[in-house]
């Protein structure tokens, strides 16, 4: 029995530390103002972060076609985003690796109205930490990262960060 306790335990802590020591790497840390990264919108355009969404919350989401729970995290991201769009928050959706014309098609598809970004090149993915995906990044009004999420996120977490910022 107390073979088991310690075996526990030993293995508890070391996962422990392995959590701590993992979300002390990665290019972005919360505090930080996010690094400057430039993309292509859906029309062409370029668009620089943070530049582009300067003086508003900004959510980013950091995603791929082949990830089934970005595809469901985007719809239900921009039921939000129509809700708190008047309160000066924007989404930017950042597409890692797929080209313009699928990005496109999805975003038809599932009545994505906010700012979709092509990553075709994947070096968002060394810039913003998006190793794994989805990815949300959170900023403050001055572009500072405010909360990092890894993996699907119900939009109610998202909304209660975004509403926290929005009333600070």
């Amino acid at each position: 029995m107390n073979r088991l306790k310690i075996k526990i335990i030993l293995i508890t802590a070391a996962m422990l530390t392995v959590i701590c020591v993992a979300q002390s790497w990665g290019a972005v840390k919360i505090g930080m103002t996010l690094p400057a990264g430039q993309f292509r919108d859906l029309r062409g355009n370029s668009v620089r972060l943070p530049a582009a969404t300067s003086g508003r919350i900004t959510v980013i989401l950091l995603w791929a076609l082949g990830c089934s729970s970005c595809r469901e995290d985007l719809p239900a991201l921009d039921a939000l985003y129509r809700k708190l769009k008047p309160r000066g928050v924007e989404v930017v959706g950042i597409n890692i690796g797929q080209g313009k014309s699928d990005v496109e098609k999805f975003s038809r598809e599932a009545g994505i109205s906010y700012s979709l970004l092509l990553d075709p090149e994947k070096k968002s993915v060394a810039l913003y930490d998006a190793a794994g995906i989805p990815r949300t990044i959170i900023l403050d009004r001055n572009g500072t990262i405010r909360f990092k999420i890894i993996g699907s996120t119900p939009p109610e977490l998202i909304r209660k960060y975004v509403t926290s910022l929005l009333d600070s």
